[in-house]
């Protein structure tokens, strides 16, 4: 399941009822970790890319029967989880005189407000400190923009004993550092494995798991290869789509994301430390906060990631230490209860200001 597939999924688990009856659209068949509540109506259609010529036509056919969809269940308000969906969500809300509220889910260009019309959605939900504060530039979007952080599962997210992947893979000795998420170029594997290659090269054991199923085979094909040019086929393992990410997080030593993503609050409440590089400043971080629950490098440098990793790999006190400090922090700030309460209060506020609330239930 994708961290944004996973985010709605803690939403709709905890969801009052009393207040909301959830029905969610997805363009491709979900999947899930458990099996939805009875009372979830989940449906699945196309909804080709809005801004692609190719699919001029075809936009319009997708999004009346997405419109048709919407009538039918007397939809009062559209959650927009997905950022790239937005222009379906406007189109509908448009024709049913509805309110809207946008998803960002990761940062963007600062022209993405205005090219993509946020100002038209009725709030703005922003998961990070640099996505709020860039939205904020927006003079249209004063007033609009929530911070709602991403949650963790800490039912679910807890650290498993076993040493699942050092079993697995045999691995004796040596810090086990990975890399999760779909196997394509936003994640940058590659600067992973190249920060490793200089690891190896000054005679450390550490091992690398990249682990996320393929996306991208050119990508893919372009990793082995690196692998094999660098010797590294006895330190490098990728593991493919792993179902049980609590137990494969919990045999890492260190969670290295380039990207950002939930995964690093999983990672924490599993009592891991996290090394986040070249994907936001360590004065925006809130969550992974630098030198106390992890590493924060704004830099995508390939030096100062290799130097993070060099830190902890020597050091297992330190590791100790923040790893510690991380589940507590998890613990403390990243429960869903929290982002589910947060995010119903945009939904009643929204509501409570709409004529459509009058017609009864609110979808």
């Amino acid at each position: 399941m994708a961290g944004s597939q996973r985010q709605l999924w803690y939403l709709l688990k905890s969801l009052d009822r009393s207040r909301f009856t959830p029905v969610v659209v997805f363009s491709e068949a979900p999947v899930f970790y458990d099996r939805p509540r009875g009372d979830i109506e989940l449906a699945v259609m196309p909804l080709r890319p809005w801004r692609k010529l190719r699919h001029f036509a075809g936009r319009y056919v997708d999004a009346h029967r997405l419109l048709r969809f919407a009538k039918d269940h007397r939809v009062d308000l559209i959650h927009c989880s997905y950022q790239w969906h937005y222009p379906y969500a406007l189109y509908v809300c448009k024709r049913l005189g509805i309110p809207v509220i946008q998803h960002i889910r990761r940062p963007g260009k600062e022209s993405d407000a205005r090219r993509y019309q946020y100002h038209k959605a009725q709030a703005v939900i922003a998961i990070s400190a640099r996505t709020e504060k860039q939205l904020c530039t927006n003079k249209a979007l004063v007033g609009k923009v929530v911070r709602i952080d991403d949650a963790v599962d800490l039912e679910t997210f807890r650290y498993v004993a076993g040493d699942v992947l050092r079993r697995e893979y045999s691995i004796d000795g040596g810090a086990v550092f990975g890399l999760v998420g779909r196997i394509k170029p936003g994640k940058r594997q590659l600067a992973f494995l190249e920060a490793g290659a200089d690891m190896l090269r000054r005679g450390h054991n550490a091992c690398f798991f990249l682990i996320g199923p393929v996306e991208d085979e050119d990508y893919h094909n372009e990793i082995k290869r690196f692998i094999d040019a660098n010797k590294m086929n006895h330190r490098v393992f990728m593991t493919g789509q792993r179902e049980v990410m609590p137990a494969v997080l919990s045999s890492l030593d260190v969670l290295v994301t380039l990207s950002g993503g939930s995964v690093m609050f999983e990672a924490m409440a599993c009592g891991k430390p996290v090394i986040s590089a070249g994907f936001t400043r360590p004065q925006d971080a809130v969550h992974v906060r630098n030198g106390e629950t992890g590493i924060v490098i704004e830099s995508k440098e390939t030096a100062p990631l290799v130097d993070a990793m060099l830190q902890l790999a020597d050091n297992k006190p330190i590791r100790d230490k923040l790893a510690t400090a991380a589940q507590s922090w998890a613990i403390v700030h990243l429960g869903c209860d929290s982002m589910s309460e947060k995010t119903q209060r945009v939904y009643d506020a929204i509501v409570d200001d709409t004529e459509t609330k009058q017609g009864g239930e609110s979808v």
